[in-house]
């Protein structure tokens, strides 16, 4: 076969080193990229991690109710945002803490604001009640309602105070003409085996 043209051996050879090096490339750039993405998982879940034991941390303290105890919450949970600015679940906690110590004691009552116009852009279950309690603190029931609503319906498993929409529900059965006194205390006494906070207790020593 006169006709046919030799086989460029060293081109066909340098095409498949070509191939080769392609190939590596392409595998140690998915290699890299696996790597990045691993990494960026790991520190998600490592911050996850953080932010929950500081809710935990903070969740204890306001379980036990004292001033004392509420302002070390708060502390955890500022602590907590600085590690993690703009979480929302930690926000709506500490807005929570705040607005308790000013129901509760009067206290930290500039920083209970504050703390709630934080708030803007988060739905949390914590940042709700806080709203509700500052709403009723203020006299606006309706809205103080409205929230108290909103919250029964949040996921709480990150809440510091999973329940405790029972206690603002019976502190504004207090103050609402139209309320069901009686019904909101059966409510608060059948939430105390989940609720742990000493708060809710208090108002039905």
């Amino acid at each position: 076969m006169s006709g046919s043209k030799p086989r460029d051996l060293i081109g066909d050879i340098h095409r498949q080193q070509r191939r080769r090096v392609l190939r590596r490339a392409a595998v140690v750039t998915a290699l890299a990229i696996a790597l990045l993405v691993l990494g960026i998982a790991l520190k998600l879940l490592q911050e996850t991690r953080h932010r929950d034991q500081v809710i935990e941390a903070a969740r204890a303290n306001f379980a036990s109710g004292t001033a004392t105890d509420l302002q070390a919450a708060a502390e955890q949970l500022e602590a907590g945002l600085d590690e993690h600015p703009g979480d929302p679940w930690l926000l709506g906690s500490l807005a929570l803490a705040r607005a308790q110590q000013r129901a509760e004691f009067g206290e930290a009552v500039d920083e209970a604001r504050a703390a709630a116009a934080e708030l803007t852009g988060t739905d949390t279950h914590d940042g709700a009640l806080a709203l509700a309690m500052l709403a009723l603190d203020e006299g606006r029931l309706d809205a103080a309602g409205t929230a108290l609503t909103t919250a029964s319906a949040l996921e709480d498993t990150r809440s510091i105070a999973p329940d405790h929409e029972q206690w603002v529900a019976w502190m504004l059965a207090v103050v609402d003409p139209y309320a069901d006194v009686a019904a909101a205390i059966e409510q608060l006494s059948a939430s105390l085996d989940q609720d742990a906070s000493v708060s809710s207790r208090r108002l039905l020593a």
